[in-house]
Order: C-alpha cells, then sequence, then structure tokens
C-alpha cells in the first residue's frame, strides 16, 4: 500500500501541472525510480482517454475504440454458424452482439473478443477462461451458456440471450422497495450458490453484470473474472499488482465491489462473492457505496481499515434491522467472520423475506453446524433422562 500511495501522490501533484510540465516534473520526483515514473506516465495516460480513470477503465475504452470501428457494418456479418444482428453492448474486454445461430435460427447473445487485442495473451487467457467457466454452470439464474469456438482468429462465446435492462441502469433510474431488493439478491445468492457448488467463484459482482428481466427474474453475466476454486475451496491468489492495475485496466472502476483479500492480492475464496453481494445489497438501500473514498487510494484504504456507515445514518428511510444485519455480516472484514456459504446467506434473505427455508438444503456454514449442536443436545438429553429414569426404577 505504501507503493500504491507513492504512486497515486504523484499522478494527483501531476494532474495540477499543465500537460507540458508532466514530464520534466516525474524525472525529477521519481529520480532513478523507472518503475515508479512509468506507473504514473501509465495513469496519466489513461487519465487523458477518459474523464475519469477510475470509473471508465482502460481495457473498456481499446474495447470500445476497436468495435466502435465496425458497428457501421455489423450487421450480417458472419461468425462462424452465427449472423450478426445487432450491437448489445460493449463492455471491458469485449462487445456483445444480438447474433442467429443459421443451424437452428435461434436468437442468441454473441460475445466477441477484439481482433485488434488478440495478441495480448493475458486478455485472451482471460476470455477463454470465462467460457471454461461457464461450461460448468446451468442455473435459472446464470446467463445460459451455448458454445465457445473460433472463426478466421476471432474468438467468441455464443449464450442465452438475455432480454431486460442491467441493475446498474435499474439503480440510475429507479428506486428499488425493499422487496424488490430482498427478490433481486435472493436470486443472485442462488446463482452463486449453484456457482460455488461447481468450484466457479466469480469475482466481479457488481450491478452492471445483473440482468433483470420483465417479469423480475435475474440473470448473473459476465464471469471473465471466474476462477476455479481448489478442492479446499481457495483460490490462487488475485492478481492485483500496480502493473496489473494500469496495464490491464482488469480492475479500476469496480475496485468499490472488492473484498479487502482480493485487494491485498492474498488468497480468496468463495467469501469474496459474497463481500461484493453485501456492497450491492448496501447500494440498492442507500444509492451510495458502503466504501467510497474522494480518490481511488482512498477507497481502498476504507476497505481495508474502515466499517461501513450504518444504512439507517445513510438514509432516511431506514432499510428494516435484518436487512442491515445481512449487509453488516457480508461486509466484514475478515472472510470468517461473513456468512460462510452463499446458501448460508440464502438462508438469512429467505427468512428476511418471510420465506419458507426449508427448501434450503442444511448441513453446511453456521446454519449446518448449529443443527448439528442441537441433535447432538437433544440426544444427550434424550440418554441422560432415560438413564436418570432406568437408576429410579432399578433402585
Amino acid at each position: 500500500m505504501k507503493r500504491w500511495s507513492q504512486v497515486e501522490r504523484l499522478f494527483n501533484q501531476a494532474l495540477e501541472m499543465p500537460p507540458s510540465e508532466r514530464k520534466a516534473f516525474l524525472e525529477r520526483a521519481c529520480s532513478r525510480d523507472d518503475y515508479l515514473k512509468n506507473e504514473v506516465e501509465s495513469l496519466l495516460e489513461y487519465h487523458q482517454r477518459a474523464e475519469s480513470f477510475i470509473e471508465t477503465p482502460a481495457m473498456e475504452l481499446e474495447a470500445k475504440e476497436l468495435a466502435r470501428e465496425k458497428l457501421d457494418d455489423v450487421s450480417g456479418r458472419r461468425i462462424g454458424p452465427y449472423v450478426l444482428i445487432s450491437l448489445i453492448g460493449i463492455g471491458g474486454m469485449a462487445s456483445v452482439y444480438r447474433a442467429r445461430d443459421e443451424r437452428s435460427g435461434e436468437l442468441v447473445a454473441l460475445k466477441l473478443f477484439p481482433l485488434g487485442l488478440a495478441a495480448d495473451e493475458y486478455r485472451l487467457r482471460r476470455f477463454k477462461r470465462e467460457a471454461k467457466a461457464l461450461k460448468r454452470l446451468a442455473h435459472k439464474n446464470i446467463a445460459q451458456f451455448n458454445e465457445a469456438g473460433e472463426s478466421d482468429g476471432q474468438n467468441y462465446i455464443a449464450m442465452e440471450l438475455v432480454e431486460g435492462r442491467n441493475l446498474e441502469e435499474v439503480l440510475r433510474n429507479d428506486r428499488l422497495t425493499e422487496d424488490q431488493i430482498l427478490r433481486i439478491a435472493i436470486q443472485v445468492a442462488e446463482a452463486l450458490k449453484s456457482a460455488h457448488k461447481h468450484k466457479v467463484m466469480h469475482r466481479d459482482i457488481k450491478p452492471s453484470n445483473l440482468i433483470i428481466g420483465a417479469s423480475g427474474e435475474v440473470k448473473v453475466l459476465d464471469f471473465g473474472l471466474a476462477k476455479a476454486l481448489t478442492e479446499s475451496g481457495v483460490s490462487s491468489k488475485f492478481d492485483l499488482s500496480l502493473e496489473s492495475l494500469t496495464r490491464t485496466g482488469t480492475v479500476l472502476g469496480t475496485v468499490e465491489y472488492m473484498s479487502p483479500e482480493q485487494i491485498r492480492g492474498g488468497e480468496v475464496d468463495h467469501r469474496t462473492d459474497l463481500f461484493s453481494v453485501g456492497v450491492m445489497i448496501y447500494q440498492m438501500s442507500t444509492g451510495r457505496f458502503p466504501f467510497h473514498g474522494k480518490s481511488y487510494g482512498d477507497t481502498i484504504r476504507r476497505i481495508l481499515d474502515e466499517p461501513p456507515s450504518h444504512m439507517r445514518q445513510v438514509e432516511s428511510e431506514s432499510p428494516p434491522g435484518d436487512l442491515e444485519s445481512i449487509v453488516l455480516t457480508c461486509l466484514q472484514k475478515a472472510p470468517s467472520n461473513r456468512y460462510q456459504s452463499a446458501e448460508e446467506l440464502l438462508r438469512a434473505l429467505k427468512l428476511a423475506a418471510g420465506e419458507q427455508v426449508d427448501s434450503v438444503e442444511g448441513g453446511s456454514g453456521r446454519w449446518g453446524e448449529g443443527k448439528k449442536r442441537f441433535y447432538w443436545v437433544f440426544a444427550t438429553g434424550v440418554l441422560l433422562a432415560l438413564f436418570i429414569l432406568w437408576m429410579i426404577l432399578s433402585g
């Protein structure tokens, strides 16, 4: 964190200067530290290409620029067995098109990796990793994977075409009720329960990766940062080096949803997704982030070191205590203090919604452990009572 503080401080100082003076300033300030100078220069470059380097990731800018070059002639273009119809959206690493499968006539969402980035092995590997993760998943709240392939050097992923609005758009235009918040959170927890069961961790749960259908059905999208969990439930270390931040842009703009262990670059497991769900519920309830600073570094510091503001202090129409309790449990700094599974979080959300929870499979997390303890205590009590009764009768 000390290294990042240096980068952020010099970056902010350089922004206050005319562009013509920045190079000389960095030469003086960084002395012989070429690595430090390069990091600051990278951030300045990205800043010039966007209104805010935090709000518009560098990778997203590149993908959008490459996609826009082909917007005029996209209709009718063929990618393998698919014919493109129209652009749906441009994300951080790919463009998504409405397309028709010529073999079946079915409409699909076709995700294309930009040809101009084909030489970037990191990004291409991430794109292919998403396809591998999606192959393992089949759930009503996860956009269905159809197939992945390559045609004339163009890598693609064909998926279920999900109609609706992403949650980010919904939050910009609508105020959600408590019931709507719980409906959305429950479905996200259902999706994560299935993904975690299949050893897949999403790592990028946020409103822009959720589609809300007309009937209220939620679909989780974009497993581009997904990573397979080991048998012990732990993923390898998450690359959050300064080089990763500035070169790939994988976390710029989404840091508010990241868990402390993600930011530290340590080992992460399924509980990091639960932290992100907590951030999202907080945002849906109050319209604000639980950890948001005046700068990128300040936001990171708040996530690592500060508790979130109580939702009742942020929003005058205070949420019910059980919903706030769920959020605060998700947002615990230490993973061991959060819900220990998506199933456990799901149970808490259903109870808050007044639903029956018999359908939630037990046996894991604190609820499962609590049931085991109850049964042991009950059985011990019965045996003790029988023993006392036997002693009385035999005496």
